[in-house]
């Protein structure tokens, strides 16, 4: 992260406003969010259902959030590379002759 230390205290973002102060504390940073109310009582059954702290809770929900993200945008990707160059009957050709290949060593059972 680039930022700027104040102190060797809060830590701020370059461009960053009023609220994109953090505190680093080893690993981690301390945040402060506004939530509503009724988000903020959800999340505390769940807290309380799994025994998570809120920070923990929070955590891994962030960590959920931007691994969704990330396999969306990886997705997004695949797709556009696939639009760009899709597969040539020569590939479907060495993948239906690789695909019996595999079959052919399967031990099949019979019913």
């Amino acid at each position: 992260m680039a930022g700027q230390a104040l102190d060797d205290g809060p830590v701020r973002m370059a461009g960053a406003g009023r609220y994109d102060t953090f505190i680093l504390m080893s690993n981690v940073a301390k945040i402060a969010c506004s939530v509503d109310a009724d988000l903020l009582a959800r999340v505390e059954l769940v807290r309380k259902r799994t025994g998570e702290s809120r920070s923990a809770l929070i955590s891994r929900a962030l960590r959920m959030l931007t691994a969704e993200s990330s396999r969306a945008l990886a997705v997004a990707r695949y797709v556009e590379a696939y639009r760009e160059r899709p597969e040539s009957p020569d590939d479907v050709r060495a993948a239906r002759r690789g695909a019996r290949r595999v079959l052919a060593r399967v031990a099949w059972e019979d019913e």
